[in-house]
């Protein structure tokens, strides 16, 4: 457990944050990619397009 306690305190102070600041990130949730603004919608717009019209052209 004292191994533990030693990596935590080295890794927080590695990330310049505080051991506590650190374990309320290991606490929190897992977010993906979803949770934050992308282009998602729009790049799989332009993929469904060329998957339609650009692909058939390449057989």
């Amino acid at each position: 457990m004292d191994k533990v306690k030693t990596s935590i305190e080295y890794i927080s102070k590695k990330l310049k944050i505080s051991v506590d600041e650190f374990k309320a990130i290991i606490d929190a949730p897992p977010k993906t990619y979803r949770d934050y603004p992308n282009s998602e919608k729009m790049l799989n717009f332009f993929y469904n397009i060329y998957k339609k019209f650009l692909q058939k052209t390449h057989i």
